[in-house]
């Protein structure tokens, strides 16, 4: 039901990328995105590096342009499971720590 539901909403909404923020949502946002005709926009991302659990295989058989990782060690890991798909790496940024209210004001 999920995915027919999102389905419907990829219908109406038209959009140019599905980004799919985890294994988990590639496993709804993938098969939803092939029912709209939508398969070659959806693109995962691998929170995690992958380590041939189901949940990993099952996400990277489903259709994607890509999948985004957050270091090199994750994309090679992802780049073994099969079917093979392209990655790329987008390392978190790292941000001056937060001002406090106190010095805020």
């Amino acid at each position: 039901m999920t995915v027919v539901r999102l389905a419907r909403l990829l219908r109406r909404r038209q959009p140019d990328v599905i980004l799919n923020w985890a294994a988990k949502t590639q496993l709804y946002g993938a098969p939803a995105a092939m029912l709209t005709g939508m398969g070659e926009r959806v693109v995962w991302w691998q929170q995690l590096i992958p380590t041939g659990h189901w949940l990993d295989r099952y996400a990277t058989a489903l259709p994607a342009a890509a999948v985004g990782c957050y270091s090199q060690a994750a994309a090679r890991a992802q780049a073994g499971l099969f079917p093979s798909r392209p990655t790329f790496v987008v390392a978190p940024a790292r941000f001056p720590p937060l001002l406090s209210l106190k010095e805020l004001l």
